[in-house]
């Protein structure tokens, strides 16, 4: 855990060597994956210094929202956000990509009309992942995926996709969201960590939600997972925190924005 003062202290020293403008990395060492449309909720919730030293920093991968004007965390790493590996690697070869330091690839069960993983890839993710790879590093960018366990053929996950895929991103974040506040969580994390960190894996980090598939977790079920996440062996690297909200694209999500269980979970780690 990491405390106001820690960060403070770090902060302090980072200007004083000469560095105005620019953000400390959290003494924790932990990252984050944020959507800026997230952002700018937690934002209405608390004072916007919290969440700057939580998140404003190259500790952050913000997902890009180009519908959003202004950039509420200039310090963070951008990353644009699919879910079809070709569509990415369209774009980035055609220079849509060139304002961004990296990507993340959403590969996963989720269907919506125009907004889900081609089955080929949910199929037999290995080949993607791995085009994803080598475009993206060629590109000098950052490769971020994010996986469940319904990912590859049936039955295939845990003896086997699992550990191909691991070698090839930077960051991998695992969908244990919906668990927070069971015995699942931790258990999750340790089945993926294990074979994750086996096989050549980088950054782990699993995913939080504030209502995830629509129903409000409490603020001690979030907190809870963080903890299970900080106490498995090793450590997970970070967490992504997603606050989404019902739209075309997540016709499962909460009806509301309701980020008071969020907000009192981000300043319970900051105290």
């Amino acid at each position: 855990m990491f405390t106001r003062s820690l960060i403070a202290v770090a902060a302090a020293a980072l200007f004083v060597q000469g560095a105005p403008g620019r953000a400390a990395t959290p003494p924790s060492g932990l990252h984050w994956i944020v959507s800026q449309s997230s952002v700018w909720r937690l934002r209405q919730g608390m004072p916007a210094n919290d969440v700057d030293e939580l998140f404003d920093n190259p500790n952050t991968y913000v997902i890009i929202n180009a519908s959003r004007k202004g950039d509420p965390l200039p310090h963070a790493e951008h990353v644009a956000f699919y879910r079809d590996e070709k569509l990415m690697a369209a774009d980035l070869a055609a220079g849509r990509l060139a304002g961004v330091d990296g990507v993340l690839y959403d590969d996963e069960s989720y269907n919506e009309p125009g907004n889900t993983t081609p089955e080929d890839q949910k199929a037999n993710p290995l080949p993607y992942v791995q085009d994803a790879a080598r475009l993206l590093h060629t590109a000098h960018k950052l490769f971020l995926y994010t996986i469940g366990p319904s990912v590859g053929p049936r039955g295939s996950f845990w003896n086997t996709t699992l550990a191909s895929v691991s070698p090839y991103p930077d960051v991998i974040d695992f969908q244990t969201q919906g668990a927070e506040g069971t015995p699942r969580f931790a258990a999750q994390v340790a089945h993926y960590s294990q074979i994750y960190r086996r096989n050549g894996g980088h950054l782990l980090l699993v995913g939080l939600a504030v209502a995830p598939r629509g129903q409000y977790k409490s603020t001690q079920d979030i907190r809870s997972a963080y903890d299970a996440g900080l106490a498995n062996n090793p450590p997970v690297d970070g967490f992504w925190l997603n606050i989404a909200v019902k739209s075309a694209s997540c016709t499962g999500c909460a009806t509301a924005a309701d980020v008071t269980p969020g907000v009192q979970f981000l300043e319970s780690i900051l105290k």
